[in-house]
């Protein structure tokens, strides 16, 4: 059911019919909108809003609008047939490496409030739970880590934060190693946000969601057209939503996304965007796994779902407050309709303050024999401050020679990144029953921090790259790409004795990517595709101090090295409304950091992990009314050279054997329509030693939607249909529960 949200080009007529120009009194008309709500949700942001849109409304011309109602056309739905990426310019059909992207109108028919929940509909794709340094979305893509390759519209975003999707126009992930795009890691894959930007139309949508949690969210996007030349765009949110299922727990989010773009020629475009999010929330770390048993695989405790182990009493509860905000320039000037060049620069500050406890197995933590003890878990703070001062500057040129057409992408980048950490454990906490624990005890006193427990590192990175497509006739065409990264870490442990003090690495690795594609028909492709990738020690910015010999070492080692092999098929069908893609992959890191044998505290470059699979999908049309998003995941991913011996021959964690994810949808009439989704995904572990287990699950959820009128659609969700007790995020030591079943109601408004 589209929204008014889908034609970036549209006439405009009144109930009387007559055709005109669309309205140019735009400004005006959002800042009124702006001020409304300034009386009734977001004081601060409408006030940001009007301020915005009147500064641009008083460039506006006198131009006459003619009276008119809207006609809406011209939706992808949930096909994308292109990527965001400058780097990757060519058709999805033509691109020799799987992409899935998760579209704007899959996010509002799923209610999406975050990426979390957006990559759902990406088999393979989990997320850790939390503990230490790891905070905040921690994806896995076909078995490794992609805490570190999340971007926005190509850019790095560092900060370990939970991203809502309220800027979101629409999620790219690509499988398989990227650094010839991104960079440094991408080891499975790489996840790229695509930010909403100014369109050249005017419109206002506002959703308010109700759900059964209970909580409540609100949006606005609000876009004008001032002139020829000046567009701006404004989304705001805010969200107080408990946990289904998770009854202390509480997701407190604001978020404000203005941006403006100004043609200063007819070939140079400026784009000046902010986005702040702010959360305030009560943190879960689920529930603990039982003790180890030999030869047993660790269970969660059989607890009641809803079982809290967190503090919520005297002056110090647990919390997770962030403040993260971007703010970006974006320069584009087109020489002529086959040269192009891009500048960004950006910077970004994420501070991130959490006190939670651990509910992780110590001394205290009861057997599966008798559950009815007192308990005292582990507590702890942490304090991370992430930055990032970026300037990336993309090339695109398309030339013919000796009859061959060439798609060239080129460019270079600098970057300073900093990640300032902070942790003390807490001491003196009362303790508490295990079965029914008491959320309102004696919290404890913060205890100092450790050596270990205080980092400063800083990296300085350069970039070149280049890549070129080759069309060679109408059948062929042939990919190579090389990238050269100039990467130096340094890191302080002001708490550490001073041999561990002011160390410092530099690394310049190679990256490389090439492939071919064959076209059977002009709407087929098949692909076959080699590319590498590389993991600095530093790749999340800190390098653990808790003994000089481990940090020494760490230092001494050079990046850990990952191939991909790819080969696959695409097809544009049904006149080119649904996509099909299928792939076969294998993915080995060459040389992954294992303790030394003879000598734990050390580690060396002497293990490898290798993952092979199959992955399928369709997104598209099946029909005009029937939209459909799939993809299927199957991976065999092992540890297959380790210095560990439990660890030989065991799954990494987070890697199910099978993930598969469905949504669709139908247009029943044009004004009601139909949605349903399934997802599964196998057991995964927590543990590298494969001890500690997330059981295999299903889950369904569905949507009504009804049209009111061509402005306001009211629109009815619900998750988790039959109440199943799954673990979203599992660590080696707790799972964290997923949402039971949930309803939400929320209504679409348009002007």
């Amino acid at each position: 059911m589209p929204t008014n949200d889908i034609a970036d080009a549209r006439t405009s007529l009144r109930q009387d019919n007559s055709i005109a120009a669309p309205d140019t009194q735009s400004g005006s008309r959002i800042v009124a909108i702006a001020a409304q709500a300034q009386g009734m949700m977001f004081p601060a942001a409408a006030s940001v809003a009007s301020l915005m849109f009147a500064t641009a409304a008083s460039a506006q011309d006198n131009s006459v609008a003619l009276p008119t109602i809207d006609i809406f056309g011209g939706n992808d739905g949930y096909q994308a047939t292109n990527s965001s990426l400058i780097r990757m310019p060519v058709p999805l059909l033509s691109t020799p490496q799987t992409v899935n992207v998760v579209p704007q109108q899959v996010l509002q028919d799923q209610n999406i409030a975050t990426v979390k929940d957006a990559l759902r509909n990406v088999a393979g794709i989990t997320f850790r739970a939390g503990e230490g340094g790891n905070q905040g979305d921690t994806p896995y893509i076909r078995g490794f880590s992609a805490q570190n390759d999340v971007f926005r519209d190509g850019v790095r975003d560092p900060g370990w934060y939970t991203r809502d999707a309220f800027s979101i126009d629409s999620v790219e992930v690509f499988k398989g190693p990227s650094s010839i795009l991104f960079g440094r890691g991408s080891t499975g894959g790489a996840i790229n946000l695509t930010s909403k930007a100014p369109r050249d139309r005017d419109f206002v949508d506002a959703t308010l969601t109700g759900n059964t949690a209970p909580g409540a969210r609100a949006t606005i996007d609000a876009n004008g057209k001032f002139n020829e030349n000046v567009s701006a765009r404004i989304n705001i949110m805010g969200q107080d939503s408990m946990v289904p299922g998770r009854d202390k727990v509480e997701n407190k989010t604001f978020g404000i996304a203005p941006s403006i773009k100004m043609n200063v020629t007819d070939q140079t475009k400026v784009t000046l965007s902010y986005i702040y999010q702010h959360d305030n929330n009560i943190p879960d770390y689920g529930i603990p796994f039982l003790k180890a048993t030999d030869g047993v695989p660790r269970s969660i405790a059989p607890v009641n779902r809803n079982t809290f182990y967190g503090i919520l009493s005297g002056p110090n509860p647990d919390v997770e407050k962030v403040d993260a905000s971007i703010a970006t320039a974006k320069i584009e000037h087109e020489f002529n309709n086959n040269f192009k060049v891009t500048n960004t620069t950006r910077f970004s500050d994420v501070q991130r303050y959490q006190l939670n406890v651990f509910p992780e197995p110590n001394a205290s933590v009861p057997n599966a024999n008798n559950l009815n003890v007192n308990w005292t878990p582990n507590r702890a703070g942490l304090n991370v401050h992430n930055s990032l001062l970026i300037n990336q500057t993309d090339f695109l040129a398309r030339f013919n020679t000796w009859g061959w057409d060439h798609t060239v992408a080129t460019g270079f980048e600098f970057s300073q990144e900093r990640r300032d950490s902070l942790r003390n454990n807490w001491a003196g906490q009362a303790g508490t029953n295990f079965i029914n624990p008491d959320p309102y005890r004696f919290g404890g006193a913060p205890g100092p921090s450790t050596a270990s427990q205080r980092t400063i590192g800083h990296a300085t990175a350069a970039a070149v790259y280049i890549a070129d497509q080759i069309k060679l006739n109408e059948y062929f065409e042939l990919l190579g790409g090389l990238r050269y990264d100039y990467f130096k870490f340094q890191q302080d442990a002001p708490l550490a004795a001073a041999t561990v003090n002011n160390l410092s690495r530099t690394d310049t690795p190679l990256s490389w990517r090439v492939g071919g594609v064959f076209h059977p028909t002009p709407n087929t492709s098949l692909y076959l595709m080699h590319g590498t990738s590389f993991n600095p020690s530093a790749d999340n910015m800190s390098v653990s101090v808790a003994t000089a010999a481990t940090a020494i070492s760490q230092f001494n080692l050079g990046p850990e090295k990952n191939e991909t092999t790819e080969f696959g098929a695409k097809a544009d069908v049904l006149g080119g409304k649904l996509n099909l893609a299928a792939a076969i992959f294998q993915t080995e890191k060459t040389n992954a950091r294992v303790p030394d044998p003879t000598n734990a505290t050390v580690t060396v470059l002497d293990g490898v992990i290798r993952a092979r699979g199959f992955e399928a999908s369709a997104a598209g049309k099946i029909t005009d009314a029937w939209q459909v998003i799939a993809s299927y995941a199957f991976v065999d991913a092992r540890n297959v050279k380790t210095s560990v011996a439990a660890q030989l021959d065991k799954r990494p964690i987070q890697t199910p054997e099978h993930a598969f994810s469905l949504w669709t949808t139908y247009d029943i009439t044009p004004d009601w329509q139909i949605g349903g989704g399934a997802f599964y995904t196998s057991e995964v572990w927590g543990d590298v030693t494969n001890t500690a287990y997330a059981p295999a699950y299903w889950r369904f959820d569905a949507m009504l939607a009804y049209k009111i009128d061509k402005k306001t659609t009211l629109q009815f969700n619900i998750y988790n249909i039959f109440d199943k007790y799954y673990l979203a995020n599992v660590y080696s030591n707790w799972g964290v529960p997923g949402p039971s079943r949930y309803a939400s109601l929320t209504l679409k408004m348009s002007w």
